[in-house]
């Protein structure tokens, strides 16, 4: 029998599988950026490779900015989630176009 099947393990899981749903339709993106996750994929390799460097800078950009702000602290707790959750959907969108470097 596999381990995950035992007793002590199958709780967590059931309960990560029932709350798996909810955490997806309340998740973190608004509807801004879930339209930028699910915008239509580029047409040529160019258009991907573009799109990838403009996601990555911007994902760099973040992740210093929210680096920085840890250090100095927060004017504002909803600042600080708009920023993760931007770079969260940056990530997203890269791994959907597919591009490198991003794992």
């Amino acid at each position: 029998m596999s381990a995950i099947w035992k007793p002590m393990y199958r709780v967590p899981l059931v309960a990560f599988v029932l709350a798996l749903p909810a955490c997806s339709a309340f998740g973190p993106f608004s509807e801004y950026e879930k339209s930028l996750i699910y915008k239509p994929m580029p047409t040529s390799v160019t258009e991907a490779k573009i799109e990838c460097n403009v996601r990555r800078a911007h994902y760099d950009w973040l992740l210093l900015m929210i680096a920085q702000r840890d250090e100095k602290g927060w004017d504002d707790k909803a600042e600080r989630d708009v920023m993760i959750s931007d770079a969260w959907a940056d990530y997203q969108r890269a791994r959907r176009i597919g591009c490198s470097g991003w794992e």
